[in-house]
Formats: structure tokens, C-alpha cells, sequence
């Protein structure tokens, strides 16, 4: 009962949307209808008056224009009535009606002006080997039928009747051509859709990537902290498990704010960028690594995509030393350059000097792609210390107005959040 009472009140909201979209249809091609009929009947007038005129200069030999002709003309006009629905039928009835009006003998004049036309119509409609398969017969029933209009009216004209193909072989060849360039644009179109779609997915392959793997490594240490002192000293314990519950929760919320395409419950995005360099560092902290965190010339706005990836290097980088140096601190180095943002993170581990490098994943990798992609630089390896050192330079052009508000400085050494 509840579901059709659902079905019932959503049918009666839709109902009327629907009815006024059809009438809204029907009214538009009411309209076109309307447009198309005005059209015809100043075509057919222009026909009727313009082959009057021809027939000044061709009369005789050729014969007069009588009632057949006229009408002739006049349903010529009203085949542009069949353009928009059934352009194949427009272009064969206004062959047949030239063909007669050539065979008859009547003066040449503007009538063949709608044979091209349909042909044109037709081409830009049709593949190409359907485009064929109506301009070639066409063309030759125009050669046939002017032909038989010399042989009436006495008059040698070969050439002029070789030259009534014309009239459907140039007008389908440029509406061939519009209907390929047509095409061509709606397939750059589709392909372009493609690599949007496919760069997008990408991007939050990265993106989901760098924002689970490092909640996972700091989830993983702060449990193997619990772990340790959970017998021995219970508080400390407590405090490893508020810190993982509380990372968790950030996870998660970053995680559904890279998934989600719109905000959620009027709450707006989840701020990515370098404003959560210092939470990145403390959550790290938290899981026992010792962190230091500079910054070096103005802070100044940044492109919102250099700020993410510069973040992402951080974190990317600091998740590698959680997992793979060992017994280490790490200092972050973030500097602002006049049309750059240069980022440093290295750590004083001896996993590098014991030949235990950070595996090949897929973190520094995207990382190295992404800073490429904005026109940046990264360089990643062992330093002289035998530690582990991640640079990234990224394009940042100053823009004087701008407040800078994003990172605080911090002197060298200083541990707070």
C-alpha cells in the first residue's frame, strides 16, 4: 500500500512536467512547421516568376511555359515541406519533377536550384555510401532528361545536358563534407569526454591512494603503540587509541570529500591544501615519528592544484618514512620562491644506507607524474647522510595581492600544532 501510494503521489508530480514538455514540443515543431510552409510558398512564387523571366530569352525554340509547368514549379517549391523528416523523398521528388520539366523542353531557369538544394539536404544526412547510391542515379536521370528536352526542342547541347549533373554531384559533395567535419568535431568531442573522464579517474585513484595509505600507516603505528604499552602503562595507551580514533575520523572525512561531486548537507568541501601541512605533521607526530616543519620566504596563495599536490608530497613522503626508515625524524621544508613552490621532506633514517629502499609503488610515481603535469620537477633518492630526501618543485607565479594566510612560519625545530 505504501509503495503505491509512493508510485501514486510520484506520478502525480511527474504528470504534469511530462505534459508540458510535450506541449512545449509540440508547439516548437507546430512552429517549424509554419516557418517551412511560409518558405515554400515564397520559393514556389520566386520559381514561377523567375522562370517567366528565363523564358523571355528561350522561347522559342524551347517551349512555352503552360499549366503543366506551372504546377511542376509550384510542387517544387513545396517539396522543401519534406526537408527536416524525409530528406531522401525530398530529393527524389524534386529529381522526378526536374527530369520532367527537362524532358519536356521547357527554358532553363532557377528550377534547379532545388535539385541541389535536396541534394545537399540529403548528403548531410547520409553516410556516404548512402550519399552515392542517390547523387549518382540522380545525376544521370538529370543528363537523361535534359537529353530528351534537346531532341523536342531541335537544340544541340550535349555539353549543357552533361552539365545538368552538376546540379547534384557539387551540392552532395559540400554537404558530404559538412557531414564529415560534422562528425570529426562530434568524435574530438567524445574523445576529449574520454580523457576528462579518464584523467578524472585517475585523480581520485591518486588521490584515494594517498589519502587511505597514510592513514593506514598512522593507524598502524599509533595500534602498534597501544599495543606496547597497553600492560605496562594504561593512560598512554588511552591517549594512542584517542589518536587513532581521531585520525580515523579525518581519514574518513577527507576520503568522502575526495569521492563525493557535491557537498554534502549544505557542508562544504574538505580543505586540500597546504593549510594541513601542520595536521598532516602533528597526526604523524602522534604515531611517534619526530617532525619538523619549516617554511622558508612569504607564504603567499598558491594554484589550489599546486597546493594539493605539494600537500600530497608531504604526506606521501612522510607515510615512507613511517613505513620504511626505521628509528628516524624527518624535517619538511616548504618554500616560497617568487614563481615557485619548492617542498623538501627528508629523514635521517639508515634504511637507505642498509640498501632497504621504499618500494616502487604507486604513490611516488602518481607523485612524479602530477608535478610534471603542472610543469614542476621531482626528484626523490638517498642522501648524503644516508637517509631518504623527496624534492618537488612546482609553479607558483607571485601575485603581490594576494594575502598570504595559508602557512604560518615556524622556526626550525618547533614540535607544536
Amino acid at each position: 500500500m505504501v509503495a503505491q501510494v509512493a508510485a501514486g503521489q510520484t506520478g502525480g508530480r511527474s504528470l504534469p512536467i511530462v505534459v508540458g514538455v510535450r506541449r512545449g514540443l509540440a508547439r516548437s515543431w507546430v512552429g517549424l512547421v509554419w516557418v517551412d510552409v511560409a518558405v515554400a510558398v515564397v520559393v514556389a512564387v520566386s520559381l514561377v516568376l523567375g522562370s517567366a523571366g528565363a523564358a523571355v530569352d528561350q522561347v522559342p525554340p524551347r517551349h512555352v511555359l503552360d499549366a503543366a509547368a506551372q504546377v511542376i514549379l509550384v510542387l517544387g517549391g513545396a517539396g522543401l515541406l519534406l526537408w527536416r523528416r524525409w530528406p531522401a523523398v525530398f530529393l527524389g521528388s524534386e529529381v522526378v519533377l526536374s527530369s520532367v520539366y527537362l524532358a519536356r523542353g521547357y527554358p532553363t531557369g532557377p528550377f534547379l536550384i532545388m535539385v541541389g538544394v535536396a541534394a545537399f539536404v540529403f548528403a548531410s544526412r547520409r553516410g556516404i555510401w548512402v550519399t552515392l547510391a542517390g547523387a549518382v542515379p540522380a545525376a544521370v536521370v538529370l543528363v537523361v532528361a535534359d537529353l530528351v528536352g534537346y531532341a523536342q526542342t531541335g537544340i544541340s547541347g550535349r555539353a549543357g545536358a552533361v552539365a545538368q549533373a552538376g546540379w547534384v554531384i557539387v551540392p552532395a559533395l559540400i554537404g558530404g563534407l559538412l557531414r564529415e567535419t560534422r562528425s570529426a568535431r562530434a568524435r574530438a568531442a567524445e574523445e576529449a569526454a574520454g580523457r576528462r573522464v579518464e584523467q578524472e579517474r585517475l585523480r581520485m585513484q591518486r588521490e584515494v591512494h594517498d589519502v587511505v595509505g597514510h592513514g593506514l600507516s598512522v593507524i598502524s603505528l599509533q595500534a602498534g603503540v597501544a599495543l606496547h604499552v597497553l600492560s605496562r602503562r594504561p593512560e598512554h595507551a588511552r591517549s594512542a587509541l584517542e589518536a587513532i580514533r581521531a585520525t580515523s575520523r579525518e581519514a574518513l572525512e577527507e576520503l568522502r570529500a575526495t569521492l563525493a561531486t557535491s557537498p554534502v548537507d549544505g557542508v562544504g568541501p574538505y580543505p586540500i591544501g597546504l593549510a594541513r601541512v601542520a595536521e598532516i605533521v602533528q597526526q604523524v607526530r602522534a604515531a611517534g615519528l619526530g617532525v619538523e616543519l619549516d617554511t622558508g620566504g612569504v607564504a603567499r596563495t598558491v594554484p589550489p592544484e599546486v597546493e594539493q599536490v605539494a600537500l600530497r608530497v608531504v604526506q606521501e613522503s612522510l607515510t615512507n618514512v613511517l613505513r620504511h626508515a626505521g628509528p628516524a625524524t624527518a624535517h619538511v621544508q616548504v618554500n616560497y620562491e617568487p614563481e615557485r613552490l619548492t617542498v623538501f621532506v627528508d629523514d635521517d633514517g639508515k634504511a637507505a644506507a642498509h640498501g632497504h629502499m621504499p618500494p616502487a609503488g604507486r604513490g611516488l610515481a602518481g607523485l612524479r607524474q602530477r608535478t610534471v603535469e603542472l610543469g614542476g620537477s621531482f626528484a626523490v633518492g638517498p642522501d648524503s647522510d644516508g637517509g631518504w630526501r623527496v624534492c618537488a618543485t612546482l609553479p607558483a607565479p607571485a601575485d603581490p595581492t594576494t594575502p598570504a594566510t595559508l602557512v604560518a612560519r615556524r622556526p626550525p625545530g618547533d614540535l607544536s600544532a
